[in-house]
């Protein structure tokens, strides 16, 4: 009976040895596991209806006083400055590509021939009203944001901050349109954005550029090699200093309006 007891003992020992070496096989072949570190999701709140561009939805740029360029820039949409005149645009015809519905992008100014200067003063009419739709009160209540969106990741909604926003060097700002290809986002400062050099907005989920409406207070200033998606409609001044990407329109608006700044910089209408 013992020799019995010790033989069936020895087996069960050799079959639980078996199941706890190929345990181990498969541990090891597969390598030990990652936890991946979470990314800060921020709710937006109420959905948003896109913010109304009118006629100033042709424009990649629309100025007022000036244009200044260092070259060698690139835009694919139609260039507006109203009133500043066609001298007071450093950026070359050359510089400006591609077709839309309107024919051949170009630049515009306020002192050309024909209908163009009227053009111009309702497509700048346009973009003031739409930065007064991007901040009105009937959007809803907003979520709060403040300082350096770094490593956020923002759902579809509503977004304001009572001063600055910005993205540290380097830094990622990720927008999740959530499966929604119509998704919009609404992010506006009372005073300034700024994306600082080598960061990057990101869509996740579907969203898309056109979907993407930033107002600021007073300036917006894409750093050097920043990426940026949207459409940035700001109250003085627009900057995208060297090697700069926006796929979105750059549009000024306002009494106190000033200058669109380009440095080698790449625009694309969304």
């Amino acid at each position: 009976m013992k020799k019995l007891l010790l033989l069936i003992f020895c087996g069960l020992l050799v079959i639980s040895l078996g199941i706890f070496s190929q345990g181990c096989k498969k541990t090891s072949s597969s390598g030990p596991v990652v936890i991946p570190t979470a990314i800060p999701t921020v709710t937006g709140g109420m959905t948003q209806a896109a913010v109304v561009l009118g006629t100033s939805s042709r424009f990649a740029i629309l100025s007022d006083q000036a244009i200044t360029d260092v070259p060698t820039s690139s835009i694919t949409g139609d260039v507006g400055i109203s009133p500043g005149a066609r001298s007071s645009c450093a950026l070359l015809p050359a510089e400006v590509n591609g077709t839309g519905a309107n024919g051949a992008y170009a630049i515009y100014a306020s002192d050309d021939a024909g209908s163009v200067p009227a053009m111009l003063v309702q497509a700048k009419t346009d973009a003031l009203n739409a930065y007064g739709d991007a901040v009105n009160s009937s959007r809803g209540t907003p979520t709060s944001i403040s300082g350096n969106l770094n490593g956020l990741t923002l759902a579809p909604g509503l977004y304001e901050s009572g001063s600055s926003i910005q993205i540290s060097p380097g830094g990622i700002l990720y927008l999740d349109g959530q499966g929604d290809a119509n998704a919009v986002f609404v992010i506006r400062s009372a005073t300034s954005i700024t994306t600082e050099s080598t960061s990057a907005v990101v869509l996740e989920g579907s969203a898309q550029a056109k979907n993407i409406f930033w107002s600021a207070g007073s300036a917006i200033t894409l750093g050097t090699n920043s990426v940026m998606k949207g459409t940035m409609i700001a109250g003085t001044s627009i900057s995208l200093l060297t090697g700069a990407t926006l796929d979105g329109r750059a549009l000024i608006q306002g009494a106190t309006a000033g200058n669109v700044v380009l440095q080698k910089a790449t625009i694309v209408l969304p």
